[in-house]
């Protein structure tokens, strides 16, 4: 009998080590898991994140068609260890579904055609998007967002129109939408003649591609191009002349009001003294920036494997690195920032900088942030810190942290 409950008690207590070894593995797997279907969703298409909770995934963001949600939920399946899959995917183009033909096909009905539209609104945070598109418009113009707004909530769906339109009108919808991408935020009105954009650029820079675009892309329209452009303060807002850019389009110019923040009258001196003073306990948002932008500096800055948004092993100590500073700075909010130097094509540069500042948030998520404490932006070629030349060109390939000062 004694026996009997000897085994009976040390059969209880395999099962009480196996169920907390399982437990304590249980992150490690989800991590691991979250971290091979991202990759592979990655490989395929854009402006997906997954999610893992122990075995189950979640599917979030935007995709340009419907065919693209139902590749990602099966490309995530597909995934060794993945039980389920519950997609929040929104797809901006929806199926065209194709009408029978031969003896079953519909009577025809004339109806009057509609003309390809769009409208977009962007807040800088989210897009909503509406129109009537044919269908292989309107997965060019969702693709073009998905690519161009990596990241970034987008609502609302186009409708379709049936019919076609020639790949000329196509390529101004996609061109309109890369202009759009390089405010910070704006409206975009158009039709198959016409566009309206108006916006907020960041710097001078976005101010020209968006112009150059315009030429390049958009000056056959013949219609009317209103381009509101507000530069933000410290820049040169003054109107530039719209015949110098655009012939036969008529360019206005309007500079919207930006509130100042007041300067910082602490010297860098007394910052570095500050900052480097305490040994442990918070810091300030003061002494939070100063510590971050010190442990990125130059040949410090964060590495990536190449090209794409995967972190190198030295990238990822970095973050790590990163980490135990915000977790002295609780309180501290603000923005993930990628730049890139001066070589590549601007939009996919653009593009680049904000999927390397996603990964550098998703990390510090990974390691236990609030994801509510920091946003992800890339702001492409700008804001140089280093000259473009030689050995220091490089360095302005960099993600920073900007941190709010409440």
């Amino acid at each position: 009998m004694w026996r009997s409950i000897i085994v009976g008690l040390a059969l209880i207590c395999l099962g009480l080590l196996g169920y907390y070894a399982v437990a304590k593995r249980a992150p490690q797997i989800s991590a691991a898991l979250e971290n091979a279907a991202n990759n592979a969703v990655a490989a395929k298409v854009a402006g997906v994140r997954v999610e893992i909770s122990q075995r189950d995934a979640l599917l979030k963001g935007t995709v340009a068609t419907v065919e693209d949600r139902a590749l990602v939920e099966k490309t995530v399946l597909a995934v060794p260890g993945i039980r389920s899959v519950d997609s929040k995917l929104l797809a901006l183009a929806p199926r065209h579904i194709e009408e029978p033909k031969g003896p079953d096909a519909p009577p025809t009905i004339e109806a009057p055609a509609r003309p390809a539209t769009l409208k977009v609104t962007w807040d800088g945070e989210k897009i909503v998007a509406t129109g009537d598109l044919p269908p292989e418009l309107s997965k060019t113009v969702a693709r073009t967002f998905v690519t161009m707004f990596p990241n970034v909530p987008i609502d609302g769906q186009t409708k379709s129109t049936g019919g076609t339109v020639s790949a000329e009108v196509g390529a101004r919808f996609e061109a309109a939408v890369r202009a759009l991408a390089r405010t910070t935020r704006g409206t975009l009105t158009m039709n198959e003649g016409e566009v309206e954009l108006t916006g907020q650029v960041a710097s001078t820079a976005d101010d020209e591609a968006v112009k150059k675009i315009v030429d390049t892309d958009l000056r056959e329209l013949m219609s009317t191009v209103t381009i509101t452009v507000a530069s933000p303060a410290g820049e040169d807002a003054g109107p530039t002349e719209g015949a110098d850019v655009v012939e036969d389009i008529a360019v206005v110019e309007e500079v919207a009001v930006v509130e100042e923040v007041a300067p910082d009258t602490t010297s860098p001196a007394d910052v570095a003294i500050e900052v480097s003073a305490p040994s442990a306990g918070p810091l300030t948002a003061a002494q939070c920036q100063v510590a971050l932008d010190q442990a990125v500096e130059g040949d410090k800055r964060i590495l990536f494997a190449g090209p794409t948004g995967t972190l190198a092993p030295e990238g990822i100590t970095k973050i790590e690195e990163l980490w135990v500073i915000l977790q002295r700075c609780p309180d501290a909010k603000g923005q993930i920032i990628g730049y890139h130097d001066d070589l590549g094509e601007p939009d996919r540069m653009k593009q680049r900088t904000s999927i390397r500042a996603y990964s550098v948030l998703k990390k510090l998520i990974e390691l236990g942030m609030d994801k509510a404490r920091f946003k992800s932006v890339g702001y492409g070629q700008r804001d140089f810190k280093y000259p473009n030349s030689g050995a220091t060109r490089v360095l302005n390939q960099r993600v920073e942290f900007k941190i709010e000062v409440q």
